[in-house]
């Protein structure tokens, strides 16, 4: 993602990821990217289209550098499946479910995808678990969610990226027992 404006490019989610985690660190540069990504699914799921194999690797994003976000398309246009009746909250859940993303960025593109709105209690606790279920069977691979640093212009502070259950997954049972012993 180089910062001339005149030439289109096309990346994956993925890979666009990693540069804006290890490179960019920009917290405005991944909000633009989740937002529009959020607003293409939501239109998708909107006209009962939903993608058979989507994660961060079948997304395929045309772009001008650095954050000109312009359209989505898939590794497999074969992966995008029409329904013949409206798409359930339980059928979108599973759908989104499988991206990947830090935890509180997660939280955000939940309600990106909502407009901003509230989101269905149905809907929140079944994509958390099936997102929950997926990264216990899934090996990470890419930037560690504990070595994402990305700055916030706006506050002039770095973005808190992890929730509590996350922050706890990460903590050594050493430094529990010697922080109790310390107590």
């Amino acid at each position: 993602m180089d910062t001339c404006q005149d030439e289109i490019k096309i990346a994956s989610l993925y890979t666009i990821l990693q540069v804006i985690y290890t490179q960019y660190l920009d917290n405005a540069m991944l909000l633009s990217l989740l937002e529009f990504i959020a607003l293409q699914l939501r239109k998708w799921h909107d006209n009962d289209i939903s993608v058979s194999d989507l994660n961060n690797d079948t997304l395929a994003l045309t772009y001008y550098p650095p954050m000109d976000w312009q359209a989505i398309s898939l590794a497999k246009p074969a992966s995008l499946l029409p329904h013949k009746t409206k798409l359930t909250m339980q059928q979108r859940a599973a759908n989104l479910a499988a991206l990947d993303m830090p935890d509180d960025y997660w939280r955000v593109f939940k309600h990106l995808y909502f407009r901003n709105k509230d989101i269905p209690k149905d809907f929140n606790r079944l994509v958390d678990q099936l997102r929950h279920t997926r990264s216990m069977q899934v090996k990470g691979k890419g930037v560690c969610e504990q070595d994402i640093w990305l700055w916030d212009e706006k506050s002039a502070q770095a973005m808190v990226i992890l929730n509590s259950r996350s922050k706890k997954r990460y903590r050594k049972w050493l430094s529990n027992i010697i922080l109790a012993w310390r107590v």
